[in-house]
């Protein structure tokens, strides 16, 4: 099952969809940008003492974390002349 969800603090129109909601597609003026992200988690000391399902619950949260602010990043760089 496919779940998407509609975000409206980036560009004109924009979806997030994926793992995690990290994949990220949305039009600004003539643009199409995609923007998806993957993060790696365990590499901090206190990470090594999570639990799996803690592991993928903080990957999933920073998967949509950048994904979301790197897309905001690059909305307001089109503006930009």
């Amino acid at each position: 099952m496919s779940t998407s969800k509609t975000l409206s603090d980036v560009g004109e129109e924009a979806y997030a969809w994926g793992y995690g909601l990290s994949d990220i597609a949305f039009r600004k003026g003539r643009y199409n940008v995609f923007v998806s992200t993957t993060a790696e988690i365990g590499g901090r000391s206190e990470e090594r003492t999570f639990s799996q399902q803690q592991r993928f619950d903080l990957m999933k949260s920073e998967m949509r974390k950048w994904s979301r602010e790197f897309a905001k990043h690059a909305s307001n760089a089109i503006d930009t002349p």
